[in-house]
Parts: C-alpha cells; sequence; structure tokens
C-alpha cells in the first residue's frame, strides 16, 4: 500500500511543479472505482482521454485506484510472455488485466488466495461494457486474512471520494 501511494505522489508531483491544491486533485485523472463502474468509462477524443460521469459532471480517468482479488485464468503466464490471463475482482464484478513484464514474476508468487491493492489504466470497455481490460501499473499485496474487514474499508473510502467528487448518485453513464 506504501508503494501505491508513493507512486501516487510521485504522479501528482510531476503534474504539478508548486503546492498541490483542492483543485489539482479534482484535474488529476486517477480514481478510486469499483470495478462495475469502469463498464461506465467512455473515451473521448476531444480530450484524448477516458472519462467518467458523476452527477452530470465530466471527470477524466488515466489511473484507476481499486482493490480486490487477483486470479489466473489458466498457465497464462509464461517467462518472456507479454500478455497473462488474469482478472480482478471486487465486491462489484470483474476485469481482465494485462499484466507488463515487470509484474509477471509478483503474479506468480501471489497466494492462491490473495488480496491486492491495484493502480492501472483502461485499455479498452467494449460498447456492451460487460468486458472491460485494465493495464496493471502497480500491485500491492494486502493481508487476506483481513480481506472482510478491507472490503468494508474499501467501500466506505470509495463512497466518500464520489461524494467528495460532488456524487450523489454515484457514477452514471
Amino acid at each position: 500500500m506504501r508503494s501505491l501511494l508513493k507512486y501516487a505522489t510521485r504522479l501528482i508531483k510531476e503534474m504539478t511543479a508548486t503546492s498541490v491544491s483542492c483543485e489539482d486533485i479534482l484535474n488529476f485523472p486517477m480514481r478510486k472505482l469499483f470495478c462495475c463502474e469502469l463498464s461506465h468509462a467512455r473515451f473521448d477524443g476531444a480530450l484524448n482521454s477516458w472519462t467518467i460521469r458523476v452527477d452530470g459532471k465530466t471527470f477524466q480517468v488515466y489511473l484507476v485506484w481499486m482493490q480486490g482479488s487477483l486470479a489466473l485464468l489458466d498457465s497464462g503466464i509464461q517467462t518472456g510472455s507479454s500478455a497473462a490471463n488474469v482478472s480482478f475482482s471486487d465486491m462489484t464484478g470483474s476485469v481482465s488485466v494485462v499484466i507488463p513484464l515487470s509484474l509477471q514474476d509478483a503474479i506468480l508468487h501471489l497466494p492462491a488466495e490473495n488480496y491486492c491493492s491495484m493502480v492501472c489504466e483502461i485499455v479498452d470497455v467494449e460498447s456492451a461494457g460487460s468486458n472491460v481490460i485494465v493495464k496493471a501499473k502497480r500491485l500491492a499485496p494486502l493481508n487476506a486474512a483481513d480481506k472482510a474487514s478491507l472490503e468494508v474499508a474499501w467501500a466506505i473510502e470509495v463512497a466518500r471520494y464520489h461524494c467528495w467528487l460532488g456524487s450523489t448518485n454515484g457514477i452514471s453513464k
């Protein structure tokens, strides 16, 4: 978790040369989201980025911070291969994950029952919205024994984040 916070802090510092204000955070396109919400993301060609609407406001999404479980769907990771058949799921749904070479060793050593925090970027959202593909950027294993409490805490944290963005109804199409 600490490495994810360092990564996010470094990205924010790179994007803003001065101190970080509330406006900077709103404009910084890293969002805490659930898997089910990613199906509402749309690519905006004018902005050249993914966007999500919250109560009529459109927010850019470059990175997504999620918490859930990773599962190898087959023996998909092969040495030197750039693709893996991996699924990430939380209490609301699941997404397919592209694992870059730099993270493949970490995936191979995950226990069968795992729980982690992941920073990723959206790669594709099918028009039907049922198949979302993301690319992992950072992974931080969390204690699987605490999964139930971590899920509840994450749900509250994401809900509070949506309220902070100005949401009363959550993510919209």
